[in-house]
């Protein structure tokens, strides 16, 4: 893995990492990770207008019963519904696919990036992908997104990750 890779992956949960290197005695990295005791209950305060954008029905299904009790979910079906949601509507966050038939994730996002550069305002992103390597994480990140999780999503780690992206907000 790459240095500026791993320090994107370190920044992205929040952490840090350094190497420390002394001729003819080695390499020493450190990574400092926050430890979160994530719950249903934790990290998101209040409730939040969510655009949740995948393809695939079955998937937007399982996104809206795992947060749709807590917040509000709107969903769209392709990179351009989604851009027309973005114009139409205020979201707190949102939840890309990465991989989509008409416009994929990552050209939506870099889309949407462009248009709130000229507004001044930034909406997270969280990139929703079942390709997980190191490699797709750093161009979902290069696309602008702000974090990342792999489908098949987990309850408590969506919950985190949308902590996270209020965190960025609130910063």
């Amino acid at each position: 893995m790459g240095c500026k890779l791993a320090d994107q992956l370190a920044r992205l949960m929040g952490g840090t990492i350094s190497a420390f290197s002394v001729a003819g005695a080695g390499t020493r990295i450190a990574v400092q990770l926050p430890i979160y005791a994530v719950t249903q209950r934790a990290g998101v305060i209040r409730r939040l207008n969510i655009l949740a954008v995948d393809d695939v029905a079955l998937n937007l299904m399982l996104v809206c019963s795992l947060v749709g009790k807590q917040h509000n979910v709107t969903t769209a079906s392709s990179g351009t519904a989604a851009l027309k949601a973005l114009e139409q509507s205020r979201f707190d966050v949102v939840l890309m696919d990465v991989q989509m038939p008409d416009m994929d994730g990552l050209k939506t996002t870099g889309s949407w990036r462009s248009v709130e550069s000229a507004r001044a305002t930034r909406i997270p992103f969280i990139a929703v992908t079942a390709n997980a390597s190191a490699q797709d994480c750093s161009n979902a990140l290069e696309a602008g997104m702000d974090d990342f999780l792999s489908k098949p999503v987990d309850r408590q780690l969506l919950h985190f990750a949308l902590w996270r992206a209020m965190s960025l907000t609130a910063a």
